[in-house]
């Protein structure tokens, strides 16, 4: 697009999507995030690239977006060494980038990030992206979801309605694995697949993610609302066409996702079947987590993490975990750190309401969120309780 804008006078940055590109890489692959964007990506488990960063530069200097111009500055200090990484070797020549940038456009003063919005909606695409404090590393608390109309087709993986959580410098809810090669085992039979996302299995199964391509595209799923205030931000998705080819006795599968008071998450997943079957909800994380009756915690360097199932339409779920990658090569990850993975399994039924409250905090910090169950109505409301603060949220029954 420079060349064609400066040899032939075409210039397609006027155009109205050009002028908003650099929002997706600061809301979806922000500057101290790591395993927080969905996909393949060649630089899993790195911070953030310097060559996204050059690239949103470029839309600084088209759009003078000061906040594109604050992404690309900080992962400049930490992206050091990005010419000796594999991924950009021979790929990129960030010297040549950086005289044609300084030849073509102005420099633009940074803006941190302050007075953005809470959650912003990428539609094309099914991807919702949650912030708070994003300008301090040390106070930002991120999730990302998806739920795409482009299923599991190319670089997609069967992992419509997942999310990744990120917050305080430490990656929680993880995009688990490691890129090894397109078409290794470990892209086809782990991080493609259902089973390595924070989700859901019906029966052990998940969405399709195989290599029929028609099939990729029907696999998908569905951004149905958000809605954002002061207090609280929300996300419902619909996920039901991404498991129809594995589970045909699937009618819904709608995960909601509450963010409350810029401090905790709730997620709350409907499950109706036309059979009785078993649900396993999915978590992976970087670290052995702490089992105990209905809860699990994550334990990392900068954070920990108090995970809790408060209420199961089936009764108590059962908690398990392992740290294989499973129907993986050994010798293409030999050398590499495993990763942790949380099952938990509902009992038998057709109709599943799974309520799963998740509390991200600070290393040195001792939060703790209240709750109880009101189960006199025609749904279940649960009352939450951070800080004084008391949220509603209220579950439809199963009948």
């Amino acid at each position: 697009m420079n060349l064609l804008r400066k040899y032939i006078g075409i210039d397609f940055y006027k155009r109205p999507f050009f002028q908003r590109t650099g929002d997706f890489p600061l809301y979806c692959n922000s500057p101290d995030t790591i395993r927080a964007s969905f996909g393949d990506q060649s630089t899993l488990g790195d911070p953030t690239s310097l060559k996204t960063a050059f690239n949103i530069r470029q839309f600084a200097g088209v759009t003078g977006n000061g906040l594109y111009q604050w992404y690309y500055e900080q992962v400049k200090k930490t992206d050091i060494d990005a010419d000796s990484k594999f991924y950009n070797y021979g790929w990129w020549d960030f010297r040549f980038d950086e005289m044609v940038y300084r030849y073509d456009y102005p420099l633009v003063d940074a803006v941190a990030p302050v007075n953005i919005p809470e959650i912003r909606w990428f539609r094309d695409i099914g991807w919702v992206a949650i912030h708070h404090r994003m300008d301090s590393s040390d106070e930002h608390i991120m999730l990302l979801t998806k739920s795409s109309r482009y299923g599991s087709i190319s670089h997609s993986h069967g992992d419509q309605n997942a999310f990744l959580l990120h917050a305080f410098g430490e990656p929680l809810a993880i995009e688990s694995g490691y890129y090894v090669a397109f078409g290794s085992t470990m892209h086809r039979n782990w991080r493609r697949q259902t089973i390595s996302t924070n989700n859901i299995l019906i029966d052990g199964k998940g969405q399709y993610a195989g290599n029929h391509k028609v099939l990729n595209m029907a696999a998908s799923g569905t951004v149905e609302e958000i809605i954002s205030d002061d207090t609280y931000s929300y996300v419902r998705s619909n996920a039901t066409a991404a498991y129809q080819e594995n589970v045909p006795y699937l009618e819904r599968y709608v995960r909601e996702i509450y963010f409350c008071n810029h401090s905790y998450f709730v997620i709350v997943d409907y499950i109706d079947l036309t059979q009785p079957g078993k649900v396993e909800w999915l978590f992976h994380t970087l670290y052995k987590m702490k089992l105990s009756n209905q809860a699990f915690q994550v334990i990392g360097e900068k954070a920990n993490m108090m995970g809790r199932f408060v209420y199961s339409s089936s009764g108590d779920v059962i908690l398990s975990q392992h740290d294989q990658f499973v129907d993986v090569d050994p010798q293409e990850i030999e050398g590499l750190s495993n990763h942790w993975h949380l099952h938990a399994t509902s009992n038998m039924a057709r109709n599943h309401r799974l309520v799963t409250l998740l509390v991200p905090m600070k290393k040195d910090e001792n939060k703790y969120v209240s709750y109880f169950l009101d189960d006199q109505d025609h749904g279940v409301h649960i009352y939450l309780t951070d800080h004084g603060l008391t949220r509603k949220i209220e579950v439809q029954k199963v009948y």
